[in-house]
């Protein structure tokens, strides 16, 4: 029981860092944060169990889907960094610190280089640019504040969640 009430209290937080992620709240100079693919990232590396990040995944996707469509093929896009950061964990340091940081800062240009490919291919064919070459301050900036937000996250929850999620 105690693991169905955090699966739904991250549903509900996740939830509403979409809605704020979907009206651009803390967005500076046309850079807006990634809350979801940081909040994802740190419950892989913060010790939450595979089924509670799978559901969450999905959940996502769906609430994603309903409440803004337009959003589906980034929806998409995050939940395919986090799978590939999911297969990733095992092969970096063993710190959890520190591979959480070496995703997040390898996960925010493959989200771009990724969405950048789909909506691409989608929208003109082959022919398309990448965001990362075509906005280059903005990349940068957003990396750093998904970098800030990380740190934020980290280090104001992880005692919580290490204390929730290690307890069998």
């Amino acid at each position: 029981m105690r693991s169905l009430s955090i699966f739904i209290t991250l549903a509900v937080v996740l939830g509403a860092l979409f809605t704020f992620q979907g009206f651009r709240v803390l967005s500076v100079w046309g850079a807006n944060p990634n809350f979801i693919l940081v909040a994802f990232l740190f419950l892989l590396f913060a010790g939450a169990r595979r089924w509670m990040i799978a559901g969450l995944l999905f959940l996502f996707l769906v609430y994603s889907f309903f409440t803004f469509p337009f959003w589906l093929t980034e929806s998409a896009v995050i939940v395919i960094v986090v799978l590939f950061a999911w297969f990733l964990k095992g092969t970096l340091t063993g710190n959890a610190l520190s591979d959480f940081f070496i995703i997040l800062f390898l996960a925010v240009p493959a989200f771009y280089i990724f969405l950048s490919v789909v909506q691409g291919i989608v929208t003109h064919g082959l022919n398309f640019s990448l965001y990362v070459v075509s906005f280059p301050s903005v990349f940068f900036f957003e990396l750093f504040s998904n970098l800030l937000f990380g740190a934020v996250v980290w280090f104001g929850c992880r005692r919580v969640a290490w204390e929730n999620f290690r307890r069998r």
